[in-house]
């Protein structure tokens, strides 16, 4: 069978490691690893160049979308939490001095704003006041992550997660437990299950309802990411050369086998990406290279190269119509999925 044809790109490079990308309205942004915020067309992500926002005097090490959509907050190790939109100076929304903002998160219905600073998760309101210090975290928070309804607040760490409840100010935290560290978390579509990436090579998830442990292993490499589809009813994650794919429909992924999609590399996946209406996931691996994959066949798609090293983000734009990835190198590409 012939190969399909390689789908091109608009590639641009932009000087730093690529930490995450947002498409937010006729721009999109990515929140670069040297404190930058760099800002490119939608269509074209070479075109029409505006001038990158300097959001950060260091470090740049997470990124959110603003709960408004016009912008993006980032954290850095310069202890701040920086709101930044395109042509206009950054503000700064916190600062806590001496800690690293690990993680950020956003909550587009209430307004939330939230934030990792060593062992304490801060949560921000509509207005920018703070509402809520969440400190009684056994080690240092490594990722933040908020359910569909922006109701609960989900803080990794050492030997598990601790869960809040982002409108209580006071309160004790639900702990989900589990040896070993925690990385990335995210909730499934329907708020119903919870999963993390760990230091060893495999996931750990729970059903919610009644704290069901859930162990996800196998892999041959430590699974970097993890991404629901919109549905809810499949978790596609890195950590493998080809894209391990669980089921979460009935009572979740235990007792099932996963499936595996795409061709053996020896190339390690380091970002997903669920189309968000289409049966097709995009994958990008460590060497740079990146693909498309569809559920129900064994087509693939090869994308132009990003770059020449590991891909750190990929997105779909909200109607499904284009792609973005950037690599540790400073790659970023657009690609047209469909007119």
């Amino acid at each position: 069978m012939a190969a399909a044809p390689r789908l091109p790109a608009s590639i641009v490079g932009a000087g730093a490691p690529v930490v995450a990308i947002h498409p937010l309205g006729d721009l999109v942004a990515a929140a670069l690893g040297d404190g930058r915020v760099w800002w490119g067309d939608r269509s074209d992500i070479a075109a029409k160049p505006v001038e990158p926002t300097a959001s950060h005097d260091g470090g740049l090490l997470s990124a959110a979308s603003a709960h408004d959509g016009k912008g993006v907050v980032t954290g850095g190790d310069d202890g701040r939490v920086v709101r930044s939109v395109p042509g206009e100076a950054p503000v700064e929304l916190a600062k806590v001095p001496r800690r690293w903002i690990a993680a950020v998160a956003t909550d587009p219905a209430g307004g939330n704003t939230v934030f990792a600073a060593g062992k304490e998760a801060h949560v921000l309101g509509r207005d920018g006041r703070e509402k809520a210090v969440f400190a009684d975290h056994p080690s240092t928070i490594a990722s933040l992550a908020l359910d569909p309804k922006g109701k609960r607040l989900a803080a990794t760490h050492y030997n598990g997660v601790s869960i809040w409840w982002t409108e209580l100010a006071k309160q004790e935290p639900k702990r989900l437990t589990w040896k070993g560290s925690h990385l990335k978390a995210a909730f499934d579509p329907t708020g119903r299950y919870l999963v993390t990436t760990m230091q060893e090579n495999e996931l750990h998830g729970w059903r919610l309802a009644d704290g069901q442990d859930m162990r996800m292993s196998g892999y041959p490499a430590k699974p970097r990411t993890l991404a629901f589809s919109p549905d809810g009813k499949k978790l596609g994650t890195g950590g493998s050369d080809t894209l391990v794919v669980w089921d979460f429909t009935g009572k979740g992924p235990m007792g099932k086998a996963p499936e595996e999609l795409g061709e053996y590399t020896d190339v390690p996946i380091t970002a997903v990406a669920f189309h968000p209406s289409v049966a097709i996931v995009a994958v990008g691996h460590a060497d740079g290279s990146a693909k498309l994959l569809s559920f129900g066949s064994d087509r693939t798609i090869p994308l132009d190269s990003p770059g020449a090293d590991m891909v750190t983000a990929l997105v779909f734009s909200k109607d499904g119509k284009r792609l973005y990835a950037g690599t540790e190198d400073g790659g970023l590409a657009s690609y047209l999925i469909a007119e």
